[in-house]
């Protein structure tokens, strides 16, 4: 860690997440892979950082939960985006690294799915169409 082949990777994740410039002006420091992940993950003037994203996905959540009848479809959705918020606020950037950044992303990603599939089956749910019409194929 801290090579120039290191440097030039982190700042290319930097870049495809478009971040490299943000990064630079709010935090003009070494790039290492703390401060990157650091500031991808759980920088809050940061848009796209998982923590603003999450926040603004509970946000969200919470005013349609404010709608009665939909209450009841957004809080299974709400109590995943609340653990995700939790565990990244709980943990620092140091110990997402050492117990591993790989795994950890995974998890959320396996976490962020979820959400989106409970999403889409609480309020776009998939029905049988009795009029369906099915294509056969010539052999």
């Amino acid at each position: 860690m801290g090579s120039d082949i290191d440097i030039t990777q982190w700042a290319s994740i930097l870049r495809s997440a478009a971040a490299y410039h943000a990064f630079r002006r709010l935090q003009p420091v070494t790039t290492t892979p703390a401060n990157v992940v650091g500031f991808l993950l759980k920088n809050d003037a940061f848009p796209r950082s998982l923590t603003t994203s999450l926040r603004l996905v509970d946000s969200t959540l919470s005013t349609l939960a404010g709608h009665g009848s939909l209450r009841r479809l957004c809080a299974p959705i709400q109590e995943r985006v609340a653990e995700l918020r939790v565990t990244l606020a709980d943990q620092t950037v140091n110990d997402i690294i050492i117990r591993g950044l790989h795994e950890y992303m995974q998890w959320i990603q396996t976490q962020i799915s979820k959400a989106q599939q409970e999403t889409a089956h609480a309020f776009w749910p998939i029905t049988p169409h009795a009029g369906t019409v099915q294509i056969q194929t010539q052999q």
